[in-house]
C-alpha cells in the first residue's frame, strides 16, 4: 500500500437543498475543477450521502477525488466494509489542557488486501493528528471527531462536523457515522461483515 499523503475529510449532507446549500458545496474544492473534477451524475449520487469539506490545498481540487472514487468503483468486487473498535485519544487546546479517551467503533471501506495497513493508520489517526510515519498534506481530526460528544459533555465548543474521510492514494473510507457508511456501502455494493455482539 502507498503512504496516505491526501485524505479528504467528509462531513453530513445537507438536510435541505436550497440555492445556498448548492452554492456552499459547489466551492468545498475551492478554486480548482468544478466539485473536483466529479461528474454532476456523480455528485448527484454522493449528495445525499456526504459532502466534501474545503481542504485548503490545490492538491485536493483538481481531480484526486474523482480518481480515487474511480479506482474503488472498478474494484468494487475487492471491497469490504467493517467495524473496527478504535480507541482514541485527544488532548483539548484549552487552559485546563483536558484528555479525552475511549474507545468508540470506526466503519471502514477498503480492499481486502488493504486491511491491515488501513486499520493500522486509522489507529494512528485515532491517537494524534499528527502521528509519526504518516505526513498527511491536512489533518485528518480523526481523534476530535470520535471525542467531540464527551467535549460537548464537558460544555467545550465543538463545532467541526466531520465524520467521515476518503483516503485518496490508496481508496479507502473510514467513517464515524455508521448511517454514512452504510450508504456509501450500497452505492458501491461492498459486502459489509456482521459484527458480533
Amino acid at each position: 500500500m502507498k503512504s496516505s499523503y491526501l485524505v479528504q475529510r467528509l462531513k453530513k449532507p445537507f438536510t435541505s437543498e436550497n440555492k445556498l446549500t448548492a452554492l456552499s458545496n459547489a466551492f468545498s474544492f475551492g478554486g480548482g475543477l468544478v466539485n473536483g473534477g466529479i461528474p454532476e451524475d456523480g455528485m448527484k449520487l454522493l449528495k445525499n450521502i456526504f459532502r466534501f469539506d474545503y481542504m485548503g490545498a490545490a492538491e485536493f481540487e483538481f481531480g484526486a477525488v474523482p480518481e480515487a472514487l474511480s479506482r474503488m468503483g472498478q474494484k468494487f468486487e475487492d471491497l469490504i466494509g467493517f467495524t473496527l473498535m478504535t480507541p482514541f485519544l485527544y488532548e483539548t487546546w484549552s487552559k485546563e489542557r483536558k484528555k479525552m479517551k475511549g474507545i468508540k467503533p470506526v466503519y471502514v471501506i477498503c480492499l481486502k488486501e488493504d486491511r491491515l495497513d488501513v486499520c493500522k493508520h486509522i489507529l494512528k489517526w485515532a491517537q494524534s493528528n499528527y502521528p509519526k510515519g504518516i505526513d498527511t498534506k491536512g489533518t485528518v481530526n480523526l481523534n476530535a471527531s470520535l471525542a467531540a460528544e464527551d467535549l460537548l459533555k464537558e460544555g467545550a465548543e465543538y463545532t467541526e462536523d466531520t465524520v467521515g474521510w476518503l483516503e485518496l492514494d490508496n481508496g479507502y473510507f473510514f467513517f464515524k457515522d455508521k448511517e454514512m457508511y452504510e450508504k456509501t456501502c450500497e452505492l458501491f455494493d461492498v459486502k459489509k461483515e456482521e459484527v458480533k455482539e
